[in-house]
């Protein structure tokens, strides 16, 4: 049967530091050294620690965890040693790196079936970058080793202390007053002091601030050159009628220095409920936006809820806010503030939510109109913007509306859109056919831009031409005089032409078309002439069953519809 070991690893920021010896009895006489070259190094420099057996009998394998001062040090590499390796045995070599918490966990053991290794030996290497000077301390903190019978073998641990130092030829660290005491503070403030940070000596000097304490604030938490820092004490986190004492730690390039932390807290009952200030919405708002953002401020140290659920409040502003959806119509939305003694304060937001359009009707308008003239009246709220085919309308204070409509095209639209000042906003669309008892008269006239219907005049994009004998029009002339939908592609140079349940499709250059899905031909092509595409009027206005003249001496095209 194969016997293996399974290693586990720690992963951990190792900070250069150098170590004198510590031993750590494993059995009866076995020890582990923690062996470097030096007790003091300088700042800047990189060191070794050889984790060393002495005087093992029978090690198989091992699970060792060394524990460093992550603040001061940097993890640079870590390598095995060769005791295990001795008479050219494999291993099985393993590490884990934990840079946040100054951890490294370190296994191996011999591959397959084997004897345990007796003797004195190295078995694995660290090597550390310093990161700031002071005194540092390096620990095994977790130590398993077994014999080739997997039997655990009871070991001990120690620690090595080493200096790492700077030749002080630039800044000084000073920090004054190293000393804060708030004295006496009622349960539930937020007091404040501050220190100050400053360069002594030549150069310039940075670093770091950490409270060392949960109930110890800082800010700011790094520093370059003269820099004030502000401390906040959490009396929430205490107990009061009691004494407390806290460290705030400040390391640079020029040493560390410890700033203690001094206060009583005293206990009130009796207080006023903490203030409270609702920044944004505005306590009765209407929105037609289902999101509601709700943004406040309070007493900095005291809680808070929105709707009934608790949100953090910011230690430093007293800044707190929440993202809530609202419902259709009013909602009530309770905000609380409160200290530690429960006396509370509650104001209430009512935010509606209106996403209903206003109302909009039109009267009975006739599908077909023999008349040109058409009144439309309706009715919609008061307050509403009302449009009539994107034209702004007059709306009455009883919200009712009337407008003038002159047809042209046989088919009509009428598009009526009522905003409110929400923006909710409702469409009416309405349709009738236009067809007065008298034919319609077009009257084109080749050459000319100029034309007629049931005589007024009107402009068209370009003038009419003769081709092949046959008279072509422009494409939107056809849409302007019969209300047809007109669709050219230019990919294909092919032109639909559809009105109600007749649908014509062109090509240009060709005299073959489409009527309702029958092939005709043509006297004359389509063209594009001057960037126009021109279609044979004779044939589209035919096809629409309308009648057409031609007068030869006016050079008139005359459409009777």
């Amino acid at each position: 049967m194969k016997r293996t070991f399974k290693l586990f690893s720690a992963s951990m920021i190792l900070i250069l530091c150098v170590s004198i010896s510590a031993n750590i009895t494993f059995a009866q006489n076995a020890k582990l050294i923690l062996k470097t070259t030096h007790d003091r190094v300088e700042l800047g420099n990189k060191i070794q620690i050889d984790v060393e057996v002495k005087e093992v009998n029978d090690l198989f394998g091992y699970e060792l965890n060394l524990s460093y001062p992550f603040e001061m040090v940097e993890f640079d590499s870590v390598v095995e040693g060769n005791f295990l390796k001795n008479n050219k045995k494999q291993t099985i070599f393993e590490k884990t790196i934990d840079p946040q918490n100054g951890q490294i966990l370190v296994s191996s053991a011999l591959a397959g079936k084997s004897p345990g290794i007796s003797g004195d030996g190295i078995l694995f290497s660290v090597v550390f970058k310093t990161r700031f000077v002071g005194k540092v301390k390096f620990l095994l903190t977790k130590n398993n080793v077994w014999n080739s019978n997997l039997s655990l073998m009871p070991i001990q641990s120690g620690d090595v202390t080493i200096e790492i130092y700077k030749i002080l030829d630039s800044p000084i660290l000073s920090v004054e007053p190293s000393i804060l005491d708030f004295g006496s503070v009622n349960f539930g403030e937020v007091p404040e002091k501050t220190f100050q940070i400053s360069n002594k000596g030549k150069g310039s000097i940075e670093g770091e601030v950490a409270s060392l304490t949960p109930w110890i604030r800082v800010t700011p938490q790094t520093f370059s050159d003269p820099t004030e820092i502000k401390v906040m004490v959490t009396t929430t986190l205490l107990t009061p009628n009691d004494s407390y004492s806290g460290e705030i730690k400040v390391r640079s390039n020029a040493g560390e220095v410890t700033v203690a932390v001094k206060i009583y807290i005293v206990q009130i009952t009796k207080h006023d409920p903490p203030t409270l200030k609702i920044l944004t919405p505005d306590p009765d708002m209407i929105s037609r936006d289902k999101r509601l953002f709700i943004l406040c401020e309070t007493t900095p140290g005291a809680f808070a809820s929105i709707n009934n659920q608790n949100v953090a409040v910011d230690i430093e502003d007293g800044i707190f806010f929440m993202n809530i959806i609202l419902r259709e119509g009013k909602n009530q939305i309770p905000i609380a503030v409160w200290d530690a003694y429960e006396n509370k304060k509650v104001e209430t937001i009512t935010a509606t939510l209106d996403t209903t359009p206003p109302t909009l009707t039109v009267d009975g308008i006739p599908l077909f109109s023999f008349s040109d003239n058409l009144i439309i009246t309706g009715k919609t709220e008061p307050d509403a913007d009302l449009t009539f085919n994107s034209q702004a309308l007059l709306v009455a204070k009883d919200g009712s509306f009337s407008v003038s409509y002159k047809a042209i095209n046989t088919i009509n639209q009428l598009i009526f859109t009522s905003r409110d000042a929400l923006g909710n906003k409702r469409n009416a669309i309405r349709v009738f056919f236009y067809r007065p008892v008298l034919p319609n008269v077009i009257i084109l006239t080749v050459g000319s831009s100029k034309a007629s219907f049931n005589a007024r005049e009107f402009d068209i994009d370009a003038p009419p031409v003769v081709s092949n004998g046959r008279v072509l029009v422009p494409l939107r002339v056809i849409a302007e005089i019969y209300g047809a939908d007109v669709l050219w592609k230019p990919e294909t140079k092919a032109v639909n032409i559809s009105l109600v349940s007749t649908k014509i499709l062109l090509t240009v250059g060709r005299t073959s078309a489409l009527m309702n899905g029958k092939t005709v031909t043509l006297d004359t092509p389509p063209s594009v002439i001057n960037g126009r595409v021109m279609v044979p009027i004779r044939f589209i206005s035919e096809a629409f069953q309308s009648s057409v003249e031609w007068n030869q001496e006016e050079k008139n095209v005359i459409i009777r519809f």
